[in-house]
């Protein structure tokens, strides 16, 4: 996600949220460069419409905020800020009649603050409101903007499995984060002496098993690292603003201070683990003492990378255990060959 806003060229025109006119707008400038937004003046408690049908993948207040995200598809995302009340809930579909929630107070102003997103990126609100004049071209910039909530999952992903995406699933559903992001890792220095799939390869792979998933996302930056791959690195080379929350199964998260600047992993990121079988809360909370942790609600689901290498090279399939593109190109690339015997 380092492109944050990028022009379209036409007006597809969705509706305004609220009857109000335009009353500020913020252009991707200064301190919030990457953002786009407008205020809707409106009185406090009006309602507030979706701009277009969709799904909502959204509600609920970040930093003391109410706010709602609705999916239209295509990569297209709304978002609705300064709520004075939420009445839908995540997963439910909306259509432009329906009432996503009332209005409230956006600092000292009884308005709704309305942004435009696709595929993550942020387009210019007026350009999609049926071409609406906004009263000035948006170069007053206020601190709206909260920081990014960004989950990162980072594994061998040899290959990518779907305990993989159930995991990712839960922190998004469950800590309200904006986007989780795939990282397979380079060289990682705690599997030195390990055969493992090429990076090219188990990176192309994590890239097919996210496809489609709009809040999921594959970033190769530990592929292309030089040298032995650290946690630590990677969490550093995220923007400071940004909060980080470190997805690990409870088994890793418990050996965390074996890490390398472990201390420095526990001061930027928060630890949110998955519970495994044979591992107790208890003991990874006082391993992890001092950073802070949350656990997250995910199915049992008993799948490994080497289970999965196993079973292909042993000759038997791995289809429903992997995403559809994975499992293909595992077979085109003949990435697990059967043993020989």
């Amino acid at each position: 996600m380092a492109t944050l806003f990028a022009p379209i060229a036409e007006c597809p025109g969705l509706e305004p949220p609220v009857g109000g006119n335009i009353a500020r707008s913020f252009a991707p400038v200064g301190r919030y460069a990457g953002h786009w937004g407008v205020d809707f003046s409106v009185a406090v408690g009006s309602e507030v419409r979706p701009a277009a049908a969709g799904v909502v993948t959204f509600a609920g207040s970040v930093a003391e905020v109410l706010s709602v995200t609705v999916d239209h598809g295509g990569g297209l995302r709304t978002s609705y800020s300064y709520l004075n009340e939420i009445e839908v809930t995540v997963g439910q579909g909306v259509r432009g009649s329906s009432t996503l929630g009332r209005s409230g107070l956006d600092h000292d102003l009884a308005a709704v603050h309305f942004s435009v997103r696709v595929d993550g990126v942020y387009q210019d609100p007026v350009r999609w409101l049926g071409c609406f004049a906004a009263p000035h071209q948006g170069l007053s910039l206020v601190p709206i903007l909260r920081a990014v909530r960004r989950g990162i999952l980072g594994g061998t992903f040899d290959p990518p499995h779907l305990a993989h995406l159930f995991a990712g699933e839960a922190a998004y559903r469950d800590l309200g984060l904006d986007v989780v992001t795939f990282i397979p890792a380079g060289a990682p220095w705690q599997k030195a002496g390990r055969r493992m799939t090429s990076p090219e390869d188990r990176w192309r792979m994590t890239e097919l098993a996210i496809t489609d998933i709009p809040y999921f996302e594959a970033d190769d930056r530990e592929v292309r690292r030089e040298g032995w791959t650290y946690t630590v690195d990677t969490l550093h080379s995220y923007p400071e603003d940004e909060q980080l929350f470190l997805i690990l199964g409870a088994d890793a998260a418990r050996g965390v201070t074996t890490w390398q600047s472990a201390g420095a992993v526990l001061k930027r990121a928060t630890i949110a683990v998955i519970p495994r079988p044979g591992v107790e809360r208890d003991e990874v909370d006082e391993a992890l003492e001092g950073g802070d942790v949350v656990w997250l609600e995910t199915p049992d689901v008993r799948l490994s990378g080497t289970m999965l290498r196993r079973q292909a090279t042993a000759g038997r399939s791995i289809r429903f255990l992997v995403r559809d593109k994975v499992w293909r190109y595992v077979l085109d690339n003949g990435i697990y060959q059967p043993e020989t015997r």
